[in-house]
């Protein structure tokens, strides 16, 4: 039963629907309880009541170096940024556009220099 007036369907009903896994029959303020105190920890949601006899072995991101997977991995030139930003920079502020810079680099930028 749905537990707001304008609600048309159960957040079970709608996992479902959508082929998203929750989690049931545990006590989530403890799980994350213990999250906390011990940091993540390799796990797995297993759909349906029984477990497949043999599972494929978790794949710990723990052992790659995660910040290498996700970071650029081609040195801009700083000359070619810099003139880049000026003209881009010179156009809007002329238009009085806020703005945001990010700058990307690859992570090994300062040690490699």
């Amino acid at each position: 039963m749905p537990s707001h007036w304008s609600q048309a369907e159960t957040l079970d009903s709608w996992l479902k629907a959508q082929g998203v896994p929750g989690i049931s029959g545990i006590d989530t303020r403890q799980l994350t309880k213990m999250i906390r105190e011990k940091g993540t920890m390799l796990g797995r949601i297993i759909l349906g009541d029984s477990v497949p006899s043999e599972l494929e072995p978790l794949d710990d991101p723990n052992r790659r170096n995660l910040v290498e997977e996700v970071s650029i991995k081609v040195t801009v030139s700083v000359n070619i940024i810099k003139n880049i930003m000026r003209d881009v920079l010179d156009v809007l502020f002329k238009f009085n556009v806020p703005i945001s810079v990010t700058i990307l680099i690859p992570w090994l930028f300062f040690s490699l220099s």
